[in-house]
């Protein structure tokens, strides 16, 4: 997964960052079995290829699906009601995510 393509995207686009959190929003992301780990907040997005995290929602699938919803060509929760992405956390934070990377993928 390019974690620098995301970011560069999410950087790129302004009006992504209007809905950025305060306080950071922990995100795992299991890409075909290999764990990588986003925070964003206001001013800041930080990808990293190891590690580990307290994430807030966990999304796990394939590359092609997780690829498709960060770069805003398809919806996080239709990727999870079609079962292409299995997740983990709380609804709202799902659907301020969904809207982050809906809105970079617009640009």
């Amino acid at each position: 997964m390019d974690g620098s393509r995301l970011v560069a995207t999410l950087k790129a686009y302004p009006y992504a960052e209007i809905l950025f959190p305060k306080e950071p929003l922990l995100v795992q992301l299991v890409v075909d079995g290999q764990s990588f780990f986003l925070s964003i907040r206001q001013g800041e997005i930080l990808f990293q290829e190891e590690g580990t995290m307290e994430s807030e929602i966990i999304l796990s699938g394939t590359k092609a699906v997780m690829e498709e919803v960060i770069e805003g060509k398809r919806k996080l929760l239709e990727a999870i009601r079609l079962k292409g992405l299995q997740a983990k956390g709380s609804y709202r934070r799902l659907l301020l995510l969904e809207s982050i990377f809906w809105l970079a993928g617009m640009q």
